[in-house]
């Protein structure tokens, strides 16, 4: 009766041993893959406060630099400040010595006898007149530009100094690791294959990593794009100031044939013209200018427009 149970009893002989090893070797890997999880939990923590202390001190670093370099920027447009007051103060001159010249042409026109060349002293009035208003034009476009020089001057030196800014800013940022590309700490297969609990944590890893970067990326944004940034727009303060005397320009020469209408029609002159038609020209003359206005106010909005994407594309 013993018989039948022997191969029963060596085959459980040889299975026994094996059900320890493999309890053994699964526990094993639970111990590994806790102390792998430990260690990416540690690593992640010190790479964590390493990048927030080096964050904190470039921010306290920055703060200081900008410290240094805002006076600097004050001095120069304090510079420009007192050199607007001396052009002002030039081109005030320049009118009022206008003014006194114009003033004594017409004195002296008034005082000549009235008789058969009034018609001809009427039009030499509003031919000085027309050149006393292109006198003074011409004394503020040069003023006007004089002092865009000046304005060009001082920005390009303030790009300048911002332009130093930037360089030491970065090269900080670089001393300090926040310029380096960031690796996720990634969990490695243990036993053949990641568990769920270890493919969840390199996503979340690689998303933290991912914003990591681009708070790092945002702080130095301005120090990347800031000189790029600067030269457009004093490529669009010439422009601006480029558009605003060619319309100014154009305006003036139509306001200055007006002038002359209302100078001619205001002392007597054209009694001989047919009042509709001199209604016509000065109507000629608003309509003119309005129309210029016109055609300056929408580029103006274009520009606009263009800019608003071309600086958006430069800060990205």
């Amino acid at each position: 009766m013993t018989r039948p149970f022997l191969p029963t009893l060596a085959l459980l002989a040889l299975l026994l041993p094996s059900l320890p090893v493999d309890a053994q070797t699964d526990r094993e890997l639970r111990e590994q893959r806790t102390a792998a999880h430990n260690e990416r939990r540690a690593a992640k923590q010190q790479r964590d406060e390493q990048n927030n202390q080096a964050t904190r001190e470039f921010r306290e670093y920055l703060r200081e630099l900008e410290k240094d370099y805002q006076q600097q920027l004050r001095d120069v447009d304090v510079a420009l400040e007192l050199k607007q007051v001396a052009l002002k103060a030039e081109q005030q001159t320049q009118i009022v010595n206008a003014e006194a010249e114009y003033q004594s042409q017409l004195s002296g026109m008034f005082m000549q006898p009235r008789g058969q060349d009034a018609q001809h002293s009427l039009e030499q009035m509003s031919q000085q007149a027309k050149a006393y208003s292109d006198q003074l034009f011409a004394i503020k476009r040069e003023a006007a530009d004089k002092l865009h020089r000046e304005r060009i001057a001082s920005e390009e030196e303030k790009h300048r100094l911002l332009k130093e800014l930037d360089q030491q800013a970065l090269q900080q940022a670089e001393s300090q690791g926040l310029t380096r590309e960031i690796a996720p700490i990634i969990a490695q297969a243990i036993g053949g294959e990641l568990t769920r609990q270890e493919e969840q944590w390199n996503d979340r890893e690689r998303k933290d990593v991912a914003r990591l970067m681009e708070r790092n990326t945002k702080l130095l944004a301005k120090h990347h794009y800031g000189e790029r940034l600067r030269a457009w727009e004093l490529a669009n303060m010439k422009e601006d100031h480029r558009l605003e005397w060619e319309e100014k320009a154009e305006l003036h020469t139509v306001q200055s044939r007006q002038s002359f209408v209302n100078t001619y029609a205001m002392f007597g002159g054209g009694q001989d013209q047919d009042p509709q038609a001199m209604l016509d020209n000065m109507n000629r003359l608003n309509q003119e200018q309005q129309l210029i206005k016109v055609r300056y106010k929408q580029l103006k909005q274009e520009n606009s427009i263009k800019r608003r994407e071309e600086r958006r594309k430069i800060m990205e």
